[in-house]
């Protein structure tokens, strides 16, 4: 097993990163010399197919550069494509599509992409159990309010954080008075 490298405090928050959790444990259960097979993240561990690996190859420039990050016009094209054949649903190539590196990539950027800055309604709700990374991504979702905004739940967890200050958890029935034009973020967990 790889050892995890550096977490920046604003991914870690209050809670260690569960697959870090479960990494760290595997390794201080499993005996010496006994390999670990997980079953957790979802990695492929099958052999690619040849062909696939072929293509790949082939298709690689000998001198290429980052992409453009709206990803080449004929990917998102067929990326619609794909989506009309599967779900029966038309989509704008260039309006409702952008390619990512990664479920992770996209699951994080997600708050950026829909929450626009200064909307009044700019709370991010996150499903629990969830994906870890929905959290991450709207912890790093600072923003402000140009008047004070009361944080209230009526279940389940609350957790806001005012910048430069450390993240502070709260209840139902303990209403959270955020101040003005102060950058925090915050979010919920039923």
């Amino acid at each position: 097993m790889s050892r995890p490298g550096p977490i920046h405090r604003l991914l870690v928050g209050p809670d260690e990163y569960p697959f870090v959790t479960l990494e760290r444990r595997a390794r201080a259960l499993a005996p010496p010399g006994v390999r670990v097979i997980h079953f957790g993240m979802g990695d492929p561990r099958e052999e690619t197919p040849g062909f696939i690996r072929d293509t790949l190859r082939g298709a690689v420039p000998a001198v290429s550069s980052y992409p453009a990050a709206v990803g080449r016009p004929e990917l998102r094209a067929a990326c619609a494509g794909w989506l009309t054949r599967r779900f029966g649903v038309t989509l704008d190539p260039e309006r409702h599509l952008l390619p990512a590196n990664g479920t992770k990539e996209a699951v994080f950027l997600l708050a950026l992409a829909v929450v626009e800055r200064g909307q009044d309604r700019s709370t991010i709700v996150i499903p629990t159990p969830a994906y870890p990374v929905y959290e991450a991504g709207a912890r790093s979702y600072w923003h402000t309010h140009d008047g004070p905004l009361v944080l209230l739940i009526e279940q389940g967890r609350g957790r806001y954080q005012l910048k430069g200050q450390p993240i502070r958890e709260f209840g139902p029935n303990e209403p959270i008075v955020l101040p003005a034009n102060v950058p925090h973020w915050h979010g919920a967990s039923a």
